[in-house]
């Protein structure tokens, strides 16, 4: 059975979308306890973020147009207060973005050994 692009999504690319972004914040000065409340995550999610012990499945850092996206994001967290619903809404629409950019196969394809990568195109259809 081939894993649900939903579960791809929640348990492997959100992560390390939030780990970058929070990793950018870090980088522009912000304290780790600020980046928490940006984030609404605790201050240990945010510690486990920096230290590499979550949101590491994905290389996004690699994909200049998705690091462009987080970057604006970051920027954005910078120059106002966004509400909990602004920040989940936007870091959706990244996760959805880097599935249907066919960003997670090859992680797939190590999760799942028999998943056939050209014949798979649900993420492509599901999230353009």
């Amino acid at each position: 059975m081939v894993k649900s692009p939903f579960e791809l999504a929640y348990r492997y690319v959100e992560p390390s979308v939030k780990r970058r972004l929070a990793l950018k914040l870090i980088e522009k000065n912000l304290p780790p306890i600020e980046v928490s409340r940006k984030l609404s995550v605790s201050p240990s999610l945010v510690t486990r973020y920096v230290k590499g012990d979550r949101g590491t499945y994905l290389e996004l850092a690699g994909h200049s147009d998705v690091d462009e996206m987080i970057e604006e994001l970051a920027n954005d967290l910078l120059r106002s207060n966004k509400t909990k619903y602004d920040v989940q809404r936007r870091v959706s629409r990244i996760t959805m973005y880097v599935l249907s950019r066919k960003y997670v196969c090859s992680l797939h394809k190590a999760l799942e050994r028999d998943l056939d990568i050209l014949q798979c195109n649900i993420c492509t259809l599901v999230f353009k």
